[in-house]
Order: structure tokens, then sequence, then C-alpha cells
């Protein structure tokens, strides 16, 4: 049995919420936690990465499609870097 990408992409959106929350909740000192919640949130934003596709993948679909390469190029990058931002406002990366 193989994951399809999309729904494995919905269910670490899910978790990133929940992570997000949870960091988001934890006292400071809360030491042990906050590391695990840490790490989890690292292997999060690492599964969206490999799931994703890379702007590469993105910039052949655009062009396959007809649109300009330069365009391609840009919208490739620009899409593959918002998707990015939403993932670690999600976990809340570099909010603290």
């Amino acid at each position: 049995m193989s994951a399809r990408p999309d729904l494995v992409l919905e269910r670490l959106a899910l978790i990133a919420d929940d992570l997000g929350r949870l960091r988001r909740r934890l006292p400071p000192e809360t030491i042990y936690t906050g590391w695990l919640v840490e790490r989890l949130a690292e292997h999060v934003d690492v599964l969206d990465a490999m799931f994703r596709p890379s702007a590469a993948d993105r910039y052949r679909s655009n062009v396959r499609f007809g649109v300009d390469e330069l365009e391609a190029v840009q919208t490739a990058l620009a899409t593959v870097d918002a998707e990015a931002v939403v993932m670690r406002r999600r976990l809340r990366i570099g909010a603290r």
C-alpha cells in the first residue's frame, strides 16, 4: 500500500498545527517536553519537504503547460517559498 502524497501532506499540516499549539502553550521552563516538541516539529518540517513537489517539479509542470521559462522559474520558486513559510508558521518555527 502506498501513501498518496496529498493525503500525507494534509496529515502533516494537521500535525504541524497541533505542534504549533503545543509550542505556544508550553511554558519555556518545560525543558524535556519542549525539547520533544521541537524534535517532532523538525521531523514534520523534513517530511513536508520530502513529500511536497520541489521547485524543479513545479518548473517542469509550468513549462509543460506552456508558461514562459522565466515566468515558470519565478512562479515555481515563489510557490515553494510560500509553502515553506506556511509550514513554518504552522509549526511556529522561529516564533520563540
